[in-house]
């Protein structure tokens, strides 16, 4: 049984903060196709595996496409627990793709060849992110489709625009 009375106001849900601010962004001149384009290209550009590149290329994205900028790096840093999750997904993927006989990367490896030979070794680990990143371009116009189609259908929701 609840205590709250009906005088109480109700605890907001977690969701409702991002909710608003989807919002207020969607109102800024966005329709909900256009929205939904720059959300699921930040979200995907979010989960490029290089942390120095996606906010440039979110910025760049929406301003070649007219899109909303602060959709597409609302959703570009909230896809960044993502982001993480999937590097090393990515990076196996390149080394499968790429190169199939490379030695897997983990730490030890790592500590050892930077021991030895630390350019060499800094150069294996940027071949790798470069292979990780060509992997994430293969999979990331599926990922921007689906997407947007997930998005598209939440922005279309009766009340959302309220």
């Amino acid at each position: 049984m609840s205590t709250q009375t009906a005088s109480e106001p109700r605890r907001p849900s977690p969701w409702s903060r991002p909710a608003n601010l989807a919002r207020t962004l969607a109102r800024q001149g966005s329709d909900p196709r256009r929205l939904a384009l720059a959300l699921a290209l930040g979200a995907t550009f979010g989960t490029a595996p290089c942390v120095w590149g996606s906010t440039l290329a979110c910025a760049l994205c929406a301003a070649l496409f007219g899109l909303n900028q602060g959709a597409i790096q609302l959703a570009n840093y909230l896809a960044l627990p993502v982001q993480l999750a999937l590097f090393i997904p990515f990076v196996r993927l390149g080394r499968t793709l790429f190169a199939p006989s490379a030695r897997a990367l983990d730490i030890e490896t790592l500590h050892a060849a930077f021991r030895q030979d630390a350019f060499a070794a800094a150069h294996s680990l940027g071949l790798a992110n470069l292979q990780a990143l060509a992997a994430w371009a293969l999979v990331a116009p599926l990922l921007v489709v689906l997407l947007r189609r997930i998005f598209l259908d939440l922005l279309r929701r009766p009340g959302f625009f309220r």
